[in-house]
């Protein structure tokens, strides 16, 4: 069952294994997990443990940001599955300071984290911990004015000259450049 081997693979951790079970049984909700599907979400999942930057290239609607939330949901303590992602729809019209805001909820998500494993007794050294952490999604990062700063979060960890917070993860999508033919682009001038 390729679920149970995603469950084995990625070490989740609850307290009660029924809870685990269910937990992840509506975790699917829909989701279909083919052999394609199940090579990319290692291959994910694997970045993320060692903190390296990932960027999901596709077409739009080809199910990069539903296998990012499904990733996120599988990872780490069940008790955050609702507050382990913070997705940012960019566009053309993000500004810089719409990107820093989101920062900021993602470093605040990643603190009450923090505090919630506190409270439940898990300690620093617990090798359990390192699977709870915050994804910052930033879809279609591409059509962003503000490449120098996706730059900065996803390679260099670093927002406004300060390091990200240690729990938060980035992960960027974006959609293939296509080079317009001459007849699209008259075709774009003259609608305006």
């Amino acid at each position: 069952n390729r679920l149970e081997f995603l469950q084995r693979f990625m070490s989740a951790v609850s307290p009660e294994p029924d809870r685990q079970q269910r937990s992840f049984r509506e975790v699917l909700n829909g989701y279909v997990l083919t052999d394609d599907s199940m090579k990319k979400i290692v291959a994910i999942w694997q970045r993320l443990m060692r903190n390296v930057p990932v960027v999901l290239m596709g077409e739009t609607g080809c199910g990069k940001t539903r296998m990012c939330e499904f990733i996120a949901r599988m990872c780490g303590r069940p008790e955050f599955a609702d507050r382990r992602v913070h997705l940012v729809e960019v566009n053309g019209g993000t500004t810089k300071r719409m990107l820093e805001e989101a920062v900021a909820a993602a470093e605040r998500m990643a603190r009450e984290m923090e505090e919630g494993l506190q409270w439940l007794g898990v300690s620093d050294r617990d090798p359990t911990r390192r699977l709870d952490f915050v994804i910052l999604f930033l879809d279609e990062c591409n059509t962003c004015q503000h490449m120098g700063f996706v730059k900065a979060l996803l390679c260099d960890r670093v927002v406004n000259g300060r390091s990200l917070h240690a729990l938060v993860r980035v992960v960027a999508t974006c959609n293939p450049y296509r080079r317009q033919s001459e007849r699209m682009l008259a075709a774009q001038r003259e609608a305006g």
